[in-house]
């Protein structure tokens, strides 16, 4: 068998500027440092490709098949499993790429604490799915004649009751459907809108906080910009700018899919073989549009803390100095907007996202060639355990 050089592996690189969501790939959470936070997407030809950046700083961005990875690198149980994983399903999108990702992190592949991490968020989710149903369901029967209004226990779950059954029963039948056609209906819109959660819920749901979090991110960056000179000014202020337009995309999408459930759920519910033409669009843009960010928020606050922000100057806690390392080390995982999205900021921040990219970037011919991979490895494992 005949081992794959490096340029085999990676392939030519080329002016990496995305038209789709689905042209720029779902970002996966590798642990081998050689395809960590890489981005996967369907290949022109058969199969699936990875989109990795060039790394030695030159334009562009590598296209290559895992295939080759797997002959010419280290590549960790845990990655071979999720990669299979990923394979073996039919639609490549952010929110299957994390239930998968979830599901390797489970098994034990990636370290004990991301196996703990990972079963707990599964729990998480399952909860909040039963919690969203509930919630779709009780503003459905407070529309209708009996205008019911189901209760939740002291940790938000529901509480059914005959009452409750039979009010259900009556806004299926106004609606023309079965009462299992109706919750059949509630859960498949509740599988929708789990990753955002609904406006009126008790707690948000995942990208509704990751939204937030982007924020603060934003803040954070602009002051150790402010703080900072040259290059590094630069590379602090286009990450700034990068999220905090991300989280006002994000807002003003989630802004319209919250307006559109309050205002026509009874519509989407009844007639849902129309509505599902149109409405899970948008929710799945706002996955595609967060995707890549919740590893770079999840890296940062690794770094700068979660309990000692706000420090005097405004800037998180945690030395500037480590807040700049930080940010160099995730300069090359900042997302480019791709062309869909009609948005003239984001498109100039790509034309600036590259630059500071190029200026920023580190060969790692050491990771590439498989050697001291234990450190990494071991870092991944830790970062993957905390992003859910």
């Amino acid at each position: 068998m005949t081992v794959p050089s490096l340029d085999d592996v990676l392939g030519n690189p080329s002016d990496y500027s995305p038209a789709t969501f689905a042209e720029r790939g779902v970002t996966v959470g590798f642990t081998s440092p050689v395809v960590a936070q890489a981005r996967i997407r369907a290949s022109r030809h058969k199969g699936m490709e990875l989109v990795m950046p060039n790394l030695t700083g030159g334009k562009g961005f590598y296209l290559f098949q895992w295939t080759a990875v797997l002959h010419s690198s280290t590549v960790t149980v845990h990655d071979r499993r999720l990669y299979g994983l990923i394979a073996a399903t039919r639609v490549l999108e952010p929110g299957m790429v994390r239930r998968q990702a979830l599901r390797a992190a489970s098994e034990g592949l990636a370290g004990r604490r991301a196996a703990q991490r990972a079963r707990q968020v599964i729990r998480e989710d399952q909860e909040y799915s039963v919690l969203t149903n509930f919630l779709l369901l009780s503003r459905l029967l407070q529309t209708g004649d009996a205008a019911i209004v189901p209760l939740l226990d002291a940790n938000n779950m529901p509480v059914v009751n005959s009452d409750i059954r039979e009010a259900a029963q009556q806004v299926a039948t106004d609606l023309g459907l079965t009462p299992d056609a109706l919750y059949d209906r509630i859960e498949t819109l509740g599988q929708l809108v789990l990753p955002l959660g609904l406006p009126w819920a008790p707690t948000s749901g995942r990208l509704r906080r990751l939204i937030g979090d982007l924020e603060r991110f934003a803040g954070e960056a602009a002051a150790l910009s402010a703080l900072s000179f040259g290059d590094f000014a630069m590379l602090a202020d286009v990450a700034s700018r990068s999220a905090r337009n991300v989280a006002a995309l994000g807002r003003a999408a989630i802004a319209e899919i919250d307006r559109t459930i309050e205002n026509d759920l009874t519509w989407i519910v009844g007639d849902w073989p129309t509505a599902r033409k149109t409405f899970p669009g948008t929710l799945f843009w706002v996955g595609w549009l967060l995707d890549g960010w919740d590893y770079i928020i999840t890296a940062w606050q690794a770094v700068v803390g979660l309990s000692d922000r706000a420090a005097s100057n405004g800037v998180a806690g945690g030395s500037i100095e480590r807040q700049r390392d930080a940010l160099v080390d995730l300069a090359w995982l900042l997302p480019l907007m791709p062309k869909e999205v009609q948005d003239a900021t984001a498109q100039s921040l790509n034309d600036e996202t590259r630059d500071v990219q190029r200026r920023w970037a580190h060969a790692q011919p050491e990771t590439l060639a498989g050697r001291t991979l234990l450190p990494a490895i071991r870092h991944n494992e830790e970062l993957k355990a905390a992003v859910a």
